[in-house]
C-alpha cells in the first residue's frame, strides 16, 4: 500500500461526495460499505470481493492507516482568498464540520478582520494597519 497515493485518492473521493462527516469517518464508512475498498487499499485482485477477509496483519495495517488520517481538513485548505488577497472567505458549514471556530481563524489569520456572515459565507478583510 502506497499511503500517500491512497490518501490522495480517498481525499478526492471524499471532497466529491459532499460528505458531512470528517475525512477519517468517511474512510471508515467506505471500508464498511464498499466491497472493493480493501482491494483498492491493499492492491490485491480478489475473486469475490465480499468473501475477502482481512488477515490479522492487514487488520492492523488498516487500523494504523486510519489512525494516521487527520480528523479534519486543515484550516488553510478551507480558506479562499480574493485575487489580490485583501479578502479571505470561509464556508461556515465546512468550518463547523471540521471542528473549527472563529478563534481558530483569528489565530491562523491575525492580519484579517471579520466583516460579515453572508448567508454562511464568512468574510474577512485584510487589516488596514
Amino acid at each position: 500500500m502506497i499511503k500517500e497515493n491512497k490518501i490522495a485518492t480517498l481525499r478526492e473521493n471524499y471532497e466529491e461526495s459532499c460528505c458531512t462527516t470528517t475525512f477519517k469517518d468517511y474512510v471508515v464508512r467506505e471500508s464498511e460499505n464498499d466491497p472493493r475498498f480493501f482491494t483498492f487499499l491493499f492492491d490485491e485482485e480478489l475473486e469475490h470481493d465480499f468473501d475477502f477477509s482481512l488477515t490479522d496483519e492487514q487488520k492492523q495495517e488498516f487500523d494504523d492507516f486510519v489512525d494516521s488520517l487527520p480528523d479534519a481538513i486543515p484550516l488553510d485548505e478551507l480558506a479562499s482568498f480574493s485575487d489580490d488577497e485583501t479578502s479571505l472567505y470561509f464556508n461556515s458549514k465546512e468550518l463547523s464540520e471540521n471542528g473549527y471556530d472563529e478563534l481558530d481563524i483569528i489565530e491562523a489569520y491575525p492580519e484579517y478582520d471579520f466583516v460579515e456572515n453572508d448567508n454562511g459565507r464568512l468574510v474577512y478583510h485584510l487589516n488596514e494597519e
